[in-house]
């Protein structure tokens, strides 16, 4: 195959990997192009050489990658640059991996290439760097019935199932491929899909029927300009917070509050204990007299500045304040630190090895902050519940331990408005979407600009708001009433364990193949047979 093909199997590559996603196109993404996005991938990967390989793999990483999170522009133009090139180096590196098991997995190379792809879309999810956005599963966020398999195997059992499909049909454009391999295919797709229709359809009964507890809840959404500072501002913010709020408990009677991330701008205990500017001192008490008078609990999303030693450190914060527990007057809010900070954004823990990179985030538009420790659960007022912040409620490891640790629902508080994206938006609420199907519990969301809303725990979007306005949503979240943890929760990514051993058996199987050739090649010339035999062999 020419280059020129393989570039045109690349781009529609691209192509359907950035519309099966919300997208700028369309919002909610073009979920059954995800069943065919892997088609021209593996393609290309079966007919291209290893020194090939090489640009196909950077070019298709930093353009779909580039495309899916153009959002990132609006946070800094370098970030885009930095994240494409990042992506692209490791698609090359894939690419790569795809063509080795490929070959050591000849009978089975579409079903090895795969689980290979599977294993990165976890990995990605790892480390420092790790950015679950694009992870295949994500483009089903709206079907219901296929995202009941989370409960038990997370997002990996869906991303195994969309990159069957494309293996499937691959294969099948592969005319020269054995009928062995063609049937092993069908087969486990068919299965698999069949299996994970049957259990959804199982689950959503069996869930659907369960006794549950309701708890009614406020989520408001100030849609706030990230990318303007200074006391005024943060006093409108802080003021038209306070009426949503208020315009909110006239139509709705809730037991919680929910302000989005970092929604009261000072750090309120530091200006409470310090008092070194009266300003924002004055801003503190006007918030605390606000929050005694209401008969409710507030998640307030704040900057939490701490002294520890002889300097302070800085936390993306959660407070939670409640009349009822007297910690308002004088305040002594609950308080959860965020654990998973963004990637340069939020921190950049190598600040000694790459000193250069450190200074200009700091001057730049990143908010370095520490990174909290523990998992917090609060209970307030008969509800038990956590609160990741922004993307937390991207990774479902993390958002297990919280209900491990005893939380009953997830109250995410996010800001998304400095994306000025509908897009970017849209694919953190696809994700967002699982870990109330993971757990099973369910999920409110409070965002400075979209999407606010209430999420069950099937998956379900129960009320949300309009993106960029200023809003609130009131409802009741439905806990279980009788707590059962999840397979998923209890077991956590084993699914991706199993992947990996199903490769490296495949991986084996095909090694032993070649080894019983071999020795079988060395004893019949060792005793002289014709070369008839050793034809027979070979065949």
């Amino acid at each position: 195959m020419g280059t020129s093909r393989k570039l045109v199997l690349i781009f529609l590559a691209i192509l359907l990997f950035f519309l099966s996603h919300p997208n700028f196109i369309f919002n909610n993404g073009l979920s059954f192009l995800a069943y065919f996005a892997l088609i021209p991938v593996f393609i290309c990967i079966r007919v291209s050489s290893i020194k090939s390989l090489i640009p196909l793999g950077f070019l298709y990483g930093c353009l779909s990658y580039g495309l899916l999170c153009s959002w990132f522009c609006s946070f800094n133009p370098y970030a885009i640059y930095l994240g494409t090139a990042v992506n692209g180096l490791f698609m090359l590196l894939l690419f790569l991996a795809l063509k080795a098991f490929s070959f050591l997995c000849a009978r089975f190379s579409f079903l090895a290439m795969a689980l290979v792809w599977c294993l990165y879309e976890y990995l990605k999810t790892l480390g420092f760097l790790g950015f679950p956005y694009g992870i295949l599963a994500y483009t089903q966020w709206k079907n219901t019935l296929l995202i009941q398999s989370a409960s038990w195997g997370g997002i990996w059992p869906l991303s195994l199932l969309l990159a069957l499909s494309s293996a499937t049909v691959s294969c099948l454009l592969q005319r020269e491929k054995s009928v062995k391999e063609i049937k092993l295919l069908l087969i486990s797709f068919g299965t698999f899909f069949t299996f994970l229709l049957l259990s959804g359809a199982f689950l959503l009964k069996k869930y659907n029927s369960e006794e549950k507890k309701s708890f009614p809840i406020i989520c408001v959404q100030n849609n706030t300009d990230s990318n303007k500072y200074g006391l005024e501002v943060y006093k409108r913010d802080a003021k038209t917070l306070m009426d949503l709020t208020d315009q909110a408990l006239d139509d709705f009677t809730a037991k919680i509050v929910v302000w989005p991330e970092t929604a009261f701008v000072p750090p309120l205990l530091y200006n409470y204990i310090e008092r070194n500017d009266t300003d924002r001192y004055a801003m503190v008490l006007n918030l605390l007299d606000f929050m005694q008078k209401r008969d409710c609990a507030f998640v307030i999303g704040n900057q939490i500045k701490e002294k520890e030693g002889g300097s302070y450190k800085d936390y993306n914060g959660v407070l939670v304040f409640d009349r009822l527990l007297e910690n308002i007057e004088m305040p002594a809010p609950l308080v959860y630190k965020k654990i998973h900070l963004v990637p340069f954004a939020e921190t950049f823990p190598y600040k000694k090895l790459f000193p250069g990179i450190y200074k200009a985030l700091l001057m730049g538009d990143s908010n370095l902050w520490d990174a909290g420790s523990e998992f917090s659960v609060f209970n307030i007022r008969g509800l038990s519940f956590s609160c990741p912040v922004c993307f937390e409620d991207t990774f479902g490891d993390l958002c297990r331990r919280f209900v491990l640790e005893g939380s009953d629902a997830f109250i995410n508080l996010s800001n998304d408005s400095w994306s000025q994206s509908n897009a970017c938006q849209m694919q953190h609420l696809s994700m967002a979407v699982f870990r109330s199907v993971e757990n099973r519990v369910p999920s409110a969301r409070s965002t400075g600009s979209g999407v606010t809303c209430l999420i069950d725990i099937l998956g379900r979007i129960k009320n949300h708001s309009e993106p960029f306005a200023e809003n609130y949503v009131c409802g009741n979240i439905e806990t279980l009433a009788e707590k059962k943890l999840s397979f998923y929760t209890l077991y956590g990514d084993y699914f991706v364990i199993i992947e990996l051993f199903l490769l490296i058996f495949m991986s084996l199987l095909e090694a032993l193949k070649h080894f019983t050739f071999f020795r079988s090649l060395l004893c019949i010339l060792t005793r002289g047979k014709n070369i008839t035999k050793i034809e027979e062999c070979l065949t």
